[in-house]
């Protein structure tokens, strides 16, 4: 998810610098920190807190939901069980027993429906430009790369958690990824595919609305899981996208209860 910095008081937001996002402290920027600057933090760092609460977040009873959604929707994704568990080999996350599927980390079961999703949607991905906005440490970029060999993949999140990312991903062999703060983002460039888990929904309408004129507005099809924690509304969507031609369905299987998945 794209991190920020902000202090939550009250129920109200209070800005310690120009906010970003709504879901992030900037104890996580120092915990990103730690992860990539100590080795031992490294080895354990989706046991941490901000790890645990921020991005491997899916319990068992939604793994079996992704599973049993895989299975019946995108069986071929059974044949790379054994690539998709190496997501789970850096960071020590808490795992699961899921019987003869063997032992995942929940959260990445659901970055593996989500490569299902895309590739229904979107077909071949080898070759294509691909912008993720809020990549966490990786995770959605890595299990895509099992499957496909795209042109570039560029990962949009601030600097600490880019770090993250970025010796994640270079541990796991990953090629062809690019690296970009939110004041990086290149002007006029084109996408093949934008995607974001949850992260546009968080953001500022400020930075939602950078993000629409730099990313949104550039990329050909995207597919965004959104939650109601921020402030762009399927309403204001369609406000500022008359003439595009988006889809609104509900996320399957339902991570929270307002979540759906924008389209294009």
């Amino acid at each position: 998810m794209l991190l920020c910095s902000l202090f939550l008081f009250a129920g109200r937001v209070q800005a310690v610098s120009e906010p970003t996002s709504v879901t992030h402290a900037e104890s996580i920027d120092l915990a990103c920190k730690e992860a990539v600057a100590s080795e031992e933090a490294f080895r354990h760092f989706r046991r941490s807190w901000f790890c645990l609460r921020m991005i491997d977040t899916c319990q068992k009873s939604q793994g079996w939901q992704f599973l049993y959604f895989i299975s019946h929707h995108y069986p071929h994704l059974l044949n790379h069980l054994d690539q998709f568990r190496e997501n789970d080999l850096i960071g020590n996350p808490l795992i699961e027993s899921f019987d003869q599927f063997g032992f995942f980390c929940p959260s990445t079961l659901r970055y593996m429906k989500i490569a299902g999703d895309l590739e229904a949607l979107f077909g071949d991905l080898n070759g294509k430009t691909v912008v993720e906005i809020g990549g966490g440490y990786g995770g959605q970029c890595r299990i895509l790369s099992t499957l496909f060999s795209f042109k570039e993949y560029i990962l949009v999140d601030l600097p600490e958690v880019l770090e993250l990312a970025k010796k994640c991903l270079e541990k796991w062999g990953v090629k062809n990824v690019r690296y970009v703060t939110p004041d990086q983002i290149p002007l006029a460039k084109t996408y093949d595919l934008l995607i974001s888990n949850y992260a546009f929904s968080e953001c500022s309408y400020k930075t939602q609305v950078e993000y629409t004129e730099k990313l949104l507005k550039h990329s050909k099809s995207g597919y965004m899981i959104c939650n109601d924690f921020g402030y762009f509304r399927k309403q204001t969507f369609k406000e500022y996208f008359p003439a595009m031609n988006f889809q609104f369905t509900p996320e399957i299987p339902q991570t929270g209860s307002s979540n759906y998945v924008i389209s294009w």
